[in-house]
């Protein structure tokens, strides 16, 4: 009989071929597999944090809206021509012109234009003199 005798090690044991075939490539898969799990988890995340992200923005943009709603308002009630002569008369003690103060002054049609802007006095000293 081939009983091993105290002093024989115990023979290895050996898998079969397509053992030795399938185990590797089993284990390949998983990875594969769990790399896709963690790879799907991870773009859900993404997609969670940017839909709070355009929330939180979509939120600010209309805090915008209404403040500058609210600033246009305070703009016109600030523009009227009510309340700028009411601060003219009463803080700044400011009065209308007697009528026979003022002087009307009429410009001439071809005055009207815009004039040219002045050349800087820099470009006046480098200019070419013109012949007489």
């Amino acid at each position: 009989m081939d009983r091993p005798t105290p002093l024989t090690p115990p023979r290895p044991v050996r898998l079969p071929t397509t053992a030795r075939v399938w185990v590797p490539a089993l284990a390949f898969m998983l990875l594969g597999i769990m790399g896709a799990a963690l790879g799907h988890v991870w773009v859900r995340l993404q997609q969670i944090q940017t839909g709070y992200a355009l929330s939180q923005e979509r939120r600010q943009a209309r805090e915008l809206a209404e403040t500058q709603k609210r600033l246009r308002l305070e703009a016109a009630v600030l523009k009227q021509p009510q309340r700028i002569e009411r601060i003219a008369r009463v803080r700044l003690g400011m009065t209308a012109p007697d009528p026979g103060k003022m002087h009307i002054v009429r410009v001439p049609r071809t005055a009207a234009r815009p004039l040219a802007p002045a050349p800087h006095p820099t470009a006046l000293a480098h200019a070419p003199e013109a012949a007489p």
